[in-house]
């Protein structure tokens, strides 16, 4: 993904806007994180970056070899993950504009059509397929919508998705990128539309239908940007006044970043289910149960001991496991409205007959660092998360 993001930036601007480019989205946190997750986010990021560069040599050259690519990435990464879809829808306006409609684009739309199909399985499973777009634009989509569909609530998520945004690198990065866009805006004009047409589409066909973002869903917009910033970089750089100052000024840019997203790692290493995975060990274990209450991925691994799921205070009395664990942040969002909640609170409180034997929570690598991700040092107080970084 960052060789394809290097490539892009190349062709977009030239060979080092290129380079930092690269640099800028391999540096981005939640990219970081679920490069070492098994969900789809990262893959069908992987196919949209090689999209990019397909589309950029389509727009520079137009032979029928980059159509054709453009096309097979394209659906790929629709394919990958359905929202994908928003990426592309204006893209082919741009394409048209800048070349016109011609036979390679035809070739290249019936690729994309017998790929799709392929990757779908429409000929044998056509009735998982429809039943698989009303889930996704039912159920799957109302279900975790935060903000209301009004004129508000839609200027609440274009703030929360500009913060997720600058969450993923820090202030400096974004400011960078930001700054790319305005100076591309100048020189670059159809490049920059071109480019900023797959956030536009993205941001209106996906994130304003569903009306709810994670730092994840910004990840394409972070790629896109990273193309900005590279070329920002490149300027800045390309001046031939106070030079050594200028780069200084880069590389304690990038030093603060390395830091800030490189958190991610230290902390995953360091994780404190890892603690109390130990502190359960070092007493010889139990065979009486361990209470818990939210989902085996929130927890210390607890395979080999007796793993009781208690979600209400009866059934907490029935159970009567030995230890009951707590993740702090998770519960959080627990309301004293919900099922679980009063249980949270009495146990916190520890009016339920336990009290607190243990607990552990790692600090921040680097806790003097000014403006580090939120959601990695805390304190993590909002009741509602936007990001599984926390």
């Amino acid at each position: 993904t960052v060789v394809a993001v290097d490539m892009a930036g190349r062709l977009a601007f030239s060979r080092r806007a290129g380079l930092f480019a690269a640099a800028i989205f391999a540096l981005a946190a939640p990219l970081l994180y679920y490069a070492k997750t098994a969900n789809v986010d990262v893959p069908y990021i992987f196919w949209f970056a090689v999209s990019l560069v397909f589309y950029l040599r389509v727009l520079a050259d137009g032979r029928l070899s980059d159509y054709i690519g453009l096309a097979l990435a394209t659906t790929l990464s629709i394919c990958t993950k359905d929202q994908a879809y928003g990426l592309y829808l204006l893209l082919p306006i741009v394409i048209v504009w800048q070349k016109g409609f011609n036979r390679r684009a035809v070739a290249a739309g019936i690729a994309s059509i017998v790929l799709f199909a392929l990757c779908h399985n429409l000929m044998f499973n056509f009735g998982g397929f429809k039943d698989h777009l009303g889930f996704i634009t039912g159920f799957g989509s109302v279900y975790y919508r935060v903000f209301d569909p009004t004129l508000m609530g839609r200027w609440l998520l274009l703030k929360l998705s500009v913060r997720l945004t600058e969450l993923s690198w820090g202030w400096p990065v974004f400011l960078a990128c930001a700054a790319g866009v305005a100076v591309a805006w100048r020189s670059h004009r159809v490049t920059t539309i071109a480019l900023l047409v797959s956030i536009v589409g993205y941001y209106f066909s996906f994130l304003n239908v569903i009306l709810y973002a994670y730092d994840r869903f910004l990840l394409p917009v972070c790629l896109v940007l990273a193309l900005f910033g590279g070329f920002a970089f490149d300027q800045f750089l390309s001046r031939v006044t106070r030079r050594t100052w200028r780069y200084a000024a880069v590389a304690l840019v990038f030093g603060y970043t390395l830091l800030y997203t490189s958190t991610v790692d230290v902390l995953m290493l360091r994780d404190s289910r890892y603690a109390v995975e130990d502190w359960i060990a070092a007493r010889g274990g139990t065979r009486e149960m361990i209470g818990v209450n939210v989902l085996p991925n929130y927890l210390p691994r607890l395979g080999q001991y007796n793993m009781g799921d208690v979600q209400t205070i009866e059934d907490l009395r029935d159970a009567r496991p030995k230890y009951f664990i707590l993740n702090v942040d998770y519960n959080r969002a627990e309301g004293p409205d919900t099922k679980t909640g009063p249980l949270i609170a009495g146990l916190r409180a520890h009016t339920l007959g336990y009290s607190l034997v243990y607990q552990v929570r790692t600090p921040s690598p680097w806790p003097w660092l000014p403006g580090a991700h939120r959601d990695l040092v805390g304190p993590r107080l909002e009741p509602l998360g936007f990001s599984t970084l926390r």
